[in-house]
């Protein structure tokens, strides 16, 4: 390495210089200490799903300030807007007695709704819980290939660009023809009939479509020996066919992201709801299903309920995803009327 700085080196004194930053956590006048750990975790009797899993807690009773460090970027959170920036001040304070230049043109004002940082855009909101969010940039991006290929589409056009179509892979590849054994619908076959293969870089010939956790081992598999993986091959005149739904696709997709601003996802809700768990089972001939209520007051029992039922002759026909779905899509419905 010469005389080059280590990452190694670099990241342990940056790690150093956090806990220079936290100091003392029983002195009660620094705004990072905490005198004990609260555990919420899921299974547990007391669990609350409004709040952390795990949390440092102050004397006072609130959650402790907090340092995050993103390569050469930080963030302090914090219980109150006070609490935060002093947590804001002893971490600069301290920085520049360490000799880190401290960057003040970039701090920003306390916030719950802080603009992205680390590739996530988090906000509290107040009637809400805590929300996240794509950025508008991601937003619009998703916009603009949606209105592009619905263009495309609507136009007429049935030789589709692959390269493209491969470049918007993360929103639409699933809709677009060149893949292997897949069905004239574009899903994907059954293993029983499955036909097509793909050649790998030595000449030998697999299945294209393997399980997936197969196909994850295989590919570590290969890294590990250093093996050259799959080659896929485009259509050699570069353009392929659109899959029937296509069109609808896009436009179910288009309806979704209609708003003009990405949308608010709540990951920590304020409001609280019960779920109850059940099983079910959609086999080719009957359908069973069981429900439990704790209590009484979302269903007419508090007791274990269940349904067994014959399907029909059209039933019988489909898959078994769609007899399962079916046969949950009804009881859910069911269930449901009890509350409306």
């Amino acid at each position: 390495m010469g005389f080059s700085p280590s990452p190694y080196n670099s990241i342990r004194m940056a790690l150093i210089a956090e806990e220079v930053i936290r100091g003392d956590k029983a002195d009660s006048m620094n705004p990072y200490q905490w005198n004990s750990v609260r555990l919420n975790l899921p299974g547990t009797s007391s669990y609350d799903p409004t709040t952390s899993w795990i949390a440092k807690v102050r004397e006072d009773g609130l959650v402790a300030c907090e340092l995050f460090t993103f390569v050469d970027d930080e963030r302090v959170t914090g219980a109150t807007e006070e609490l935060t920036w002093l947590a804001a001040h002893v971490m600069t304070a301290k920085q520049a007695y360490l000799g880190i230049q401290d960057a003040a043109r970039k701090a920003g004002e306390c916030s719950q709704q802080p603009r992205a940082w680390a590739g996530a855009v988090v906000h509290v909101v107040e009637d809400k819980g805590v929300c996240v969010l794509t950025s508008e940039e991601k937003w619009r991006k998703m916009k603009d290939i949606l209105e592009y290929w619905y263009e495309v589409v609507t136009s007429g056009e049935t030789s589709l660009d692959h390269k493209r179509l491969l470049s918007d892979r993360s929103f639409l590849l699933r809709c677009g023809g060149a893949r292997g054994n897949r069905d004239a619908d574009g899903w994907k076959l059954p293993p029983e009939k499955m036909t097509d293969k793909m050649e790998m870089d030595d000449g030998v010939f697999i299945e294209r479509d393997e399980d997936e956790d197969e196909a994850a081992a295989a590919y570590f598999k290969r890294k590990k020996l250093n093996v050259p993986g799959p080659t896929l091959h485009a259509p050699v005149d570069g353009f392929t066919s659109p899959a029937p739904h296509l069109l609808a696709d896009l436009k179910a997709l288009i309806k979704l992201t209609s708003a003009a601003l990405p949308p608010l996802r709540m990951v920590r809700l304020h409001h609280v709801a019960h779920v109850f768990y059940g099983t079910g089972k959609g086999s080719t001939k009957q359908s069973f299903k069981t429900l439990h209520h704790p209590s009484g007051e979302l269903g007419p029992a508090s007791e274990i309920k269940f349904k067994v039922g014959v399907w029909n002759a059209s039933i019988e026909n489909e898959s078994s995803n769609y007899r399962e779905l079916r046969n949950f899509v009804e009881d859910l419905e069911l269930e449901a009327s009890w509350v409306v």
